[in-house]
């Protein structure tokens, strides 16, 4: 008799290695157009970028938290860190001044 198994799949990729690796890209962004701001003194749109990209990406690292090995949660604390930074950088010191509220 022969065996009605199907062979094992290869893995796939994830939804949740897709939020990750795109919370990765939107966290070297946010830093990039927080770390550009430096050089320019025209930032309010840079700033409102930077802004909203490490937004975005903490809540993708938050999301996808629960389905990441330990070595994984390792990596997106310390890009959460970056992000915490960026956010309060261009969210609490940058965009009020470019804003004209100080």
């Amino acid at each position: 008799m022969e065996s009605t198994e199907k062979p094992p799949s290869k893995p796939k990729i994830t939804l949740a290695f897709l939020g990750y690796l795109a919370a990765f890209v939107l966290t070297l962004c946010g830093l990039f157009l927080n770390n550009v701001t430096f050089a320019t003194n025209d930032s309010t749109a840079i700033v409102i970028q930077a802004l909203v990209a490490s937004i975005v990406a903490s809540i993708l690292f938050l999301i996808c938290w629960r389905h990441m090995p330990t070595p994984g949660r390792v990596v997106s604390v310390a890009l959460l860190l970056a992000n915490i930074w960026t956010i309060l950088d261009a969210g609490f010191r940058r965009l009020p001044t470019c804003l004209g509220w100080t």
